[in-house]
């Protein structure tokens, strides 16, 4: 938009803004606010102008906005933030925002009020008497505006009186310097990459043009880390503004900014006494401790324990798109020298993004709005012209065919792009094929040369090729082509398309973007919009934006969540471009990230339920979906906190039982009064084999049995908390009325009274498993056996003789739960605390459980696995073992 549309637009939606509790918005209300403005103006706009801004307006507020969600510690900490209007970096951000980052109002006022202030109000109140260090994590989506909330948030807690913000961007200088250029926008208001040699000439631009003043002490430049000499002469901590650190995460400028900060403290104190907030974006990148827990911390992660702990009053504050490696670290106290470990024990906040965001579920699953816009990659290794794995020094002489008509559609996109008013935006499109530097280099060459055979042919035949029945070359055969068949022709005229193109065209360059010193770099600018074919691998893949990313290449065989995600450059907000932009990639990432928005989309949805049910990080664990054998989560050494837990989604067919058992005397006692009881209330008989059996015992009562039974949850596939429901809430006909047996054994004279019924315990070795827990048949941990369910088998039933319990759970048959008098007998662990076992087993029998469904040919059980942190662990299981 024209600076005249811009104010029109703006005018436009304060109106909406005001107006919007009364009636919804309306075309027609959009065309007469729209028609008022222009009069009462006196600006001039003809009629394509002002249907253009009709449209604008109407598509960006209609959108819809959300609270985010909260899950906090309950202690006595308070919140203390007010608004005012006093705020005075926070007003020129705001302003800013609205003047050129085309946000709307109600966008704005939900980054303010349902994101910043809550996250705000969650840190330590920096004029606090007392110490603090505060520690959470904000979570949110990639490519969704996080940049643009924890400048916000910078902003107001500098208005508030924090005097130190130390914001680590990832691990390479190219995303360092564009978020520092992002802060110096939206914060500084000083160019920092355009200071002369000697730093004294500032540039004012971004809040700066309004503010015209310098309120920020900034410690580093777009082009300078905290690092070298700069970083140690003539530069001191100022404590009456601001100080702004922009840093990567590495271990010289880690280590460099701590001994400077010590060094150069104003008292003879062991902390400075000014109240800082470290923001820790990418915080799943290089920060995560990755060494075994005996072993110290890794360089990087001490290094940001001990930089926090450089201060009074301090907060550490996680940001990242991909939690999964932050969900696993360990939230025990670490009592070692480093101090305490950067789980977010105090809180967690979830963005949830405006319903215009495009993200993995809006392109990745079935049916989902955006799925059109995705392109199969089939023909890269046909010829060996594009390996999905290859070598450092592979040689590569062509283009795939597909990568070809991604360029081809990218040529075309701008073109629209163009006819449609966006002149003066960015444009970028995206290539990763590779980690290696040399493939690179290689295929920004092949692309370089493409493109400019198109733009010549363009140049030359372009305006002479307006009737498709007269098309000049080869070239523009292959733009017709695409056009057609990539539907692009109800988007433009051909005509059109093809006389405008070279205009559109002729600026766009191939560049290579990775941490290499050959690297060309990736520098934006709204003054000068670039259009950018940009290739790359890593350094593409964290945090950086691509401006205007309209057409995406990506084929890698990256295989874990989080890396996968972090490379999806695509989400994101294509304003005015959504019906064009385009995704092309390989098969398999494919079905990958859709399992990979599957499971972030059941990772949120617990962490709704830990918001509803007012759970504290450290009280609700949380668990990631992981149910591919060919993905993996995160990288091992990533994951050394988490354990393996099986789910089940179904039950019909199966069979679950209770392996692990309690080793305490009250809670095993408790547990035989409760099958005591259930036996005295419900009469049962022997049948003609022997076997002790309770007929027609309504699902009701079985589920009433499980609840109030204690439970080991170290039993990883017997989750009370799902089969309890699933019998409970049942409404099959086939699950109403139950049987329930008890399995004996013949080789022991050991008997145990019930009433006046004598019953025969079965026998199981054990061992015991993290003292509190016994587990049956040691590794093995199985209770029972197969033939156990032939207990309550009708015998006009037939079954054949089987190997496994899942062969008696026939169809027809009824559901049925099995109760074990376990006789312990002898330990693998001969030591003192499996002998006390055996004691006390002799005073207070010890019960365990088997559940069976029969078989539903249209509802088989099924396996999920999940990978669950430590604070699931410890609130959910005994033990951190797995059943075999």
């Amino acid at each position: 938009m024209t600076q005249i549309e811009s104010r029109i637009v703006n005018a436009v939606e304060t109106m909406l803004n005001v107006d919007r509790k009364k009636t919804e918005i309306t075309e027609d209300k959009v065309k007469t606010f729209l028609q008022f403005v222009i009069f009462h103006n006196d600006f001039v706009i003809d009629e394509s102008q002002f249907s253009d801004l009709v449209k604008i307006i109407l598509e960006r507020n209609q959108v819809k906005v959300f609270e985010g969600i909260l899950i906090s510690e309950n202690s006595d900490h308070e919140d203390w933030y007010e608004p005012t209007s006093d705020g005075q970096f926070w007003k020129d951000y705001k302003d800013y925002l609205i003047n050129n980052q085309d946000l709307t109002n109600k966008k704005i006022d939900n980054l303010e009020n349902d994101v910043i202030n809550v996250v705000l109000n969650k840190l330590g109140n920096p004029k606090s008497e007392k110490s603090f260090y505060r520690r959470g994590m904000v979570i949110g989506d990639v490519q969704s505006g996080k940049t643009s909330m924890y400048i916000g948030l910078i902003t107001k807690a500098a208005d508030a009186g924090y005097k130190v913000i130390i914001l680590m961007t990832g691990v390479t200088e190219i995303l360092r310097s564009q978020t520092q250029t992002r802060l110096d926008e939206g914060f500084v208001g000083i160019d920092t990459s355009k200071l002369d040699r000697n730093g004294i000439k500032n540039r004012f631009f971004g809040v700066g043009l309004q503010r015209k003043s310098l309120n920020v002490n900034y410690l580093t430049t777009a082009h300078d880390d905290f690092i070298g000499n700069k970083a140690l002469s003539g530069i001191v901590l100022s404590e009456t503004i601001p100080n702004l650190f922009v840093i990567k995460k590495n271990k010289t400028v880690l280590n460099q900014l701590y001994n400077w900060l010590i060094r150069n403290k104003s008292t003879q104190d062991p902390q400075i006494n000014l109240p800082a907030i470290i923001i820790d974006d990418e915080a799943d990148n290089a920060s995560i401790n990755t060494n075994k827990i005996d072993d110290a911390p890794t360089i990087i992660n001490r290094s940001i324990r001990t930089l926090a702990k450089v201060f009074t009053k301090s907060n550490y504050l996680a940001i990242t798109a991909t939690p999964y490696a932050n969900v696993f670290i360990k939230d025990d106290v670490d009592t070692n020298q480093y101090e305490e470990d950067l789980f977010p024990q105090d809180f967690i906040y979830v963005i949830v993004p405006p319903s215009d965001y495009i993200g993995p579920e809006q392109l990745f699953l079935e049916k989902s709005k955006y799925s059109s816009n995705i392109f199969d990659i089939k023909d890269a290794e046909i010829n060996a012209v594009l390996k999905f794995e290859h070598k450092k020094d592979e040689k590569f002489n062509e283009l795939p065919s597909s990568l070809k008509e991604a360029i081809i559609t990218f040529l075309i996109t701008i073109t629209i792009r163009e006819n449609r008013n966006q002149k003066n935006k960015n444009h970028s499109m995206l290539v990763n094929i590779s980690r290696f530097i040399n493939v690179q280099g290689q295929f920004k060459d092949l692309i370089s040369e493409y493109l400019e055979s198109f733009k010549k042919d363009v140049y030359t035949f372009g305006k002479k090729s307006t009737n498709s029945k007269s098309i000049s070359s080869t070239k523009i055969e292959q733009i017709y082509r695409i056009y057609k068949e990539y539907s692009y022709d109800g988007k433009i005229a051909w005509d059109i398309l093809i006389s405008e193109m070279y205009a559109s065209i002729q600026d766009i360059e191939a560049k290579v973007v990775n941490s290499s010193k050959n690297s060309d770099g990736l520098n934006y600018s709204y003054e000068e919009p670039k259009k950018v074919i940009a290739i790359g691998g890593l350094a593409l893949s964290r945090g950086l934006t691509l401006e205007g990313l309209s057409i995406s290449y990506f084929y890698r065989n990256t295989k874990t969540y989080d890396v996968l995600m972090q490379m999806g450059r695509w989400f994101g907000y294509r304003r005015g471009y959504d019906d064009l932009f385009k995704v092309f990639i390989g098969t398999d990432s494919k079905a990958w990230f859709k399992e990979i928005a599957e499971s972030t989309i059941e990772l949120k949805q617990d962490i709704a339920k830990m918001n509803i049910n007012k759970s504290t990080p450290k009280e609700f664990g949380i668990r990631i979906r992981n149910d591919n054998s060919a993905l993996a989560i995160t990288a091992k050494n990533k994951m050394r906190n988490a354990v393996k837990k099986p789910d089940i989604i179904g039950y019909r067919g199966s069979f679950f039982e209770t392996p692990y058992l309690h080793n305490d005397f009250i809670i095993n006692k408790n547990n035989f009064d409760f099958v005591k009881e259930l036996i005295k209330d419900h009469q049962g008989k022997r049948d003609k084999n022997g076997k002790y059996i309770i007929k027609n015992v309504s699902a009701s009562v079985v589920a009433d049995f499980i609840f109030k039974l204690d439970i080991p949850d170290t039993n990883l596939k017997f989750d009370k908390q799902q089969i309890h429901p699933f019998i409970s809430q049942n409404k099959d006909p086939a699950l109403t009325n139950w049987d329930i047996g008890i399995v004996e054994s013949g080789d022991t004279k050991d008997s145990i009274a019930v009433g006046k019924e004598l019953f025969k315990p079965v026998v199981r070795s054990f061992t015991v498993d993290k003292k509190t827990v016994i587990r049956i048949s040691g590794t093995n941990a199985k209770l029972g056996g197969p033939t156990d369910f032939l207990i309550g088998l009708d015998e006009t039933l037939k079954a054949e003789k089987g190997s496994k319990a899942q062969d008696y759970l026939i169809k027809d048959r009824k559901p049925i739960l099995l109760i074990y008098f376990v006789n312990l007998y002898k330990s693998k662990e001969v030591n003192e605390l499996s002998s006390k076992v055996l004691a006390e087993q002799k005073k207070q029998p010890v019960i365990g459980i088997s559940i069976g469904f029969p078989k539903d040919p249209n509802a088989a059980a099924k396996k999920v696995d999940y990978y669950v942190n430590q604070v699931y662990i410890k609130n959910n299981t005994n033990s951190l073992s797995e059943e075999e």
